[in-house]
């Protein structure tokens, strides 16, 4: 499968953002510039409150930049002329907290973008939801609860929900912050499985070194606010990848020089006494 054909390369061109609460500047990002190619999983690194989330809520439209361009493929999505994009099923976002509707089984929660964007008649809609569900390894659960499953199941379905869509890029916000390490590890290798199965460009923030080393075929580093690109690590690790990698000096080498570049940027944010912001 030749990704790069499918579309959904993401460039970022010289983008800052500036909030005022309360009358008072907080510059989120300064000159961020980044091109991640079609079909690329870029895993995206910094101290907290540097400005991660900002940037992928600028990507998934959910607010303005202050300056700069982003492009979707051909598609300009914000400038300084429009300077927040339009929110689109082109890109999709998977949060740190579950955005699952509690009252609809996992089918259902699926199901429910392509119906309600009449993309899909209900009947077909659902038929695609199950045979994803299945490729997922849900299709036992597919009519329970979002309250009756596991939190990895949950979260499995959600990128489900997510790529049913057909989005030209994946937005992953930290989605398995808060599992234990090894329902992570897990979780890991279901994504690239899925990865493998599904063509999506995949821009996904942690604060996990191991995980961005792991999924990732680049691991970008964010400095302390305001962010910028700090520096761009290729990971030349081949795939599929299964918790195996985990052991080998290749990974441990690229653990020890990710944690330097990301250290170095956190003791700066506590040297300045930062709280977290975005």
């Amino acid at each position: 499968m030749n990704r790069s054909q499918l579309g959904g390369s993401l460039s970022i061109r010289h983008v800052s953002k500036i909030y005022d609460p309360e009358g008072v500047n907080v510059h989120a990002l300064h000159d961020c510039s980044l091109e991640i190619p079609a079909g690329e999983i870029c895993m995206v690194l910094g101290p907290s409150g540097c400005g991660k989330t900002t940037l992928l809520n600028a990507v998934a439209g959910f607010h303005d930049i202050s300056s700069g361009e982003i492009r979707l493929d051909d598609k300009v999505l914000c400038n300084d002329a429009k300077p927040q994009a339009v929110q689109g099923p082109d890109r999709m976002v998977v949060f740190q907290n579950g955005a699952l509707f509690p009252w609809k089984t996992l089918l259902d929660n699926v199901a429910y973008g392509p119906i309600v964007q009449q993309r899909l008649a209900p009947k077909m809609a659902r038929e695609k939801a199950l045979e994803m569900l299945a490729e997922a390894g849900l299709a036992d659960v597919a009519q329970k609860y979002p309250g009756e499953v596991s939190s990895g199941m949950a979260r499995r379905a959600e990128i489900v929900r997510a790529l049913i869509n057909d989005p030209k890029i994946l937005l992953l916000d930290e989605p398995y912050r808060a599992m234990d390490a090894l329902t992570k590890s897990i979780m890991h290798e279901n994504l690239l499985r899925i990865y493998d199965l599904k063509p999506v460009t995949i821009f996904f923030i942690t604060h996990d070194l191991e995980e961005a080393i792991f999924l990732g075929q680049r691991v970008v580093i964010m400095t302390t606010r305001p962010a910028t690109i700090k520096e761009i690590i290729k990971i030349d690790l081949p795939y599929p990848r299964d918790h195996r990698v985990l052991s080998s000096e290749a990974f441990r080498l690229l653990v020890t020089r990710v944690k330097a570049s990301v250290h170095a940027e956190a003791e700066k944010a506590f040297a300045a006494g930062e709280k977290e912001f975005a």
